[in-house]
C-alpha cells in the first residue's frame, strides 16, 4: 500500500488478509501487522541502519529474516499478483515516478481504487495504473 505523507512517501508491506478487497487500504490496527518504508528514513530501509548499500535480493534476504511473520504469510506463487506488480513496475517512468494510492490532497476511494503515478520531479499526479488483482481464495 503506498501512500503520500505530509512529508514523506511510504508503502505499507503486509499479508493480502489486512488489505481491503482490492489489495490496496489497510485498516489502522492491520498496520501493526505490516512493515512500513518512508522515504524519510533515505537508506535506512526499515529504519536498518546495515542496509544503506544492500542491493534487492540482500534487501529481500533480510526482509524474510527481520519480518518471517510477513514473509511466511507471503509465501507462495500468486500468478496474477506477480504479473500485475512487474506491470506495475514497468510502466513506472525510471526513476522518475513512484506509484501511490492515495495522499491528503486526494483521499482513497474504494470506488476508484487505482494506483496514482506521481512525478518524483514535480509532485504531481503523471498516470494512472488499474488496481491490483484480488487475492486468492484461501
Amino acid at each position: 500500500m503506498p501512500y503520500l505523507h505530509p512529508l514523506a512517501w511510504r508503502v505499507a508491506i503486509g499479508p493480502s488478509d489486512v488489505f481491503d478487497g482490492h489489495g490496496v487500504m489497510v485498516a489502522q490496527d492491520g498496520l501493526d501487522s505490516c512493515a512500513v518504508y518512508s522515504t524519510a528514513s533515505g537508506a535506512s530501509c526499515f529504519g536498518w541502519t546495515d542496509a544503506s548499500h544492500d542491493d534487492a535480493r540482500a534487501l529481500a534476504m533480510k526482509f524474510i529474516d527481520r519480518f518471517p511473520c510477513i514473509a511466511a504469510k507471503g509465501a507462495g506463487n500468486d500468478a496474477r499478483y506477480a504479473a500485475w506488480l512487474t506491470g506495475l513496475l514497468s510502466s513506472l517512468p525510471d526513476g522518475q515516478a513512484l506509484p501511490l494510492y492515495f495522499t491528503d490532497d486526494r483521499p482513497y476511494d474504494p470506488r476508484r481504487p487505482e494506483v496514482a503515478l506521481m512525478s518524483t520531479i514535480s509532485g504531481a499526479i503523471c498516470g494512472f495504473y488499474p488496481a491490483p488483482p484480488s487475492p486468492p481464495e484461501a
